[in-house]
């Protein structure tokens, strides 16, 4: 008697517990979890890197290092839909803080940072990189 009880509340919370198993990998698949687990980073692929960030309910705030072998000119920054435009200088080594406005942010906010610089002979480049942060 007391085996088959045993039995019926294994197969019983054992498949609740199945159940719940699943939820989490599908949940995990959708990237619920990245998003709330993820640690805030910035990471550019090549040529500069992100000094400081900071994020804000209408911009975020960046600090760049140029880390390329000669002297560039950052003409936009964007992250989801913040912008910086210009034509801003960076020498060799140079760090200079960046302002991307114009967007409205909230809660903690994972996308994709592209770079337009053009380099000394006056040619465009792009580069992407990445930015998990969470606005202040």
């Amino acid at each position: 008697m007391a085996e088959t009880e045993g039995i019926r509340f294994i197969l019983k919370y054992g498949l609740i517990i199945i159940f719940i198993i699943i939820a989490v990998i599908v949940l995990n698949s959708a990237g619920v979890f990245t998003m709330l687990f993820s640690p805030e980073h910035c990471s550019i692929k090549e040529g500069f890197d992100c000094i400081s960030y900071k994020a804000h309910k209408d911009g975020v705030n960046l600090i760049l290092q140029n880390l390329h072998d000669y002297d560039v000119a950052v003409s936009q920054l964007k992250f989801k839909n913040c912008i910086f435009r210009g034509r801003v200088s960076m020498h060799r080594g140079l760090v200079r803080p960046f302002l991307l406005k114009d967007c409205i942010l909230s809660g903690k906010i994972s996308d994709n940072l592209q770079i337009d610089y053009y380099t000394p002979d006056n040619k465009l480049h792009k580069v992407e990189g990445s930015l998990v942060v969470r606005v202040e």
